[in-house]
């Protein structure tokens, strides 16, 4: 069967919207959150969610312990040895992970379901190998992003629920502006290199938000057919 992304900022609306198509659409839908934040995703391995609880008890010791330490600049080799090591262990589960849910997806499609995404890697990361302020990527995340740009299967159709950062803001205050537009520059720059891409404004009545992407889900589905 096909693939659908639903992107968008934090507020556009993504999870409603999908719940929505889940309830309404008169095709076999299965949901998969395809996101980078682990608690979020309803199928992911175990070595995720332990490197999350890892990642979030460390920060929560540093924030108590924090403390500075201006011996020197420059890190011990040990200390740069056990970042490249970390850093070597995330791109292995990253992929690994990203890899688990496009298998669970195959599986899905294999059975007959349209896989509705909430969101998607390939817009969830920037794949420019130069950072905003215009230093190289490190090594591993240049891999990474090659990954989900030459290898990772896109989907086969994007839905972009759009709207200001401003309005993003307002109603979900997580980022801040600078990082809302950001996201949104960088969806828009992801949506020219997918095929079948679509934008429905979010600052619409809810009701429209949901009829606009069951016309364009349906429209879709349609063609493909």
């Amino acid at each position: 069967m096909s693939t659908i992304a639903l992107i968008g900022g934090d507020g556009a609306g993504k999870t409603t919207v999908a719940q929505a198509l889940l309830d309404q659409s008169s095709v076999p839908i299965k949901y998969l959150y395809m996101g980078i934040h682990a608690p979020s995703a309803n199928y992911s391995l175990p070595t995720t969610r332990m490197a999350h609880a890892i990642k979030v008890r460390a920060h929560r010791r540093n924030r108590q312990s924090a403390r500075i330490d201006d011996r020197s600049d420059r890190p011990e080799y040990r200390e740069m040895e056990k970042g490249n090591l970390r850093a070597f262990l995330r791109l292995v589960n990253r992929v690994a992970e990203e890899t688990y849910r496009q298998l669970v997806s195959w599986f899905f499609q294999m059975r007959g379901y349209v896989v509705l995404y909430d969101r998607h890697y390939f817009f969830e990361h920037d794949t420019e190998l130069i950072t905003p302020s215009g230093e190289r990527q490190r090594l591993t995340e240049r891999l990474h992003r090659r990954f989900l740009a030459d290898v990772y299967p896109k989907p086969d159709a994007t839905i972009l629920l759009d709207a200001p950062a401003e309005t993003l803001y307002e109603r979900k205050q997580e980022w801040n502006l600078a990082h809302q537009e950001r996201q949104r520059a960088r969806y828009l720059a992801q949506g020219g290199k997918v095929r079948n891409f679509a934008r429905i404004d979010a600052t619409q009545p809810l009701d429209k938000v949901v009829a606009d992407a069951q016309e364009q889900l349906a429209s879709f589905l349609e063609e493909r057919t």
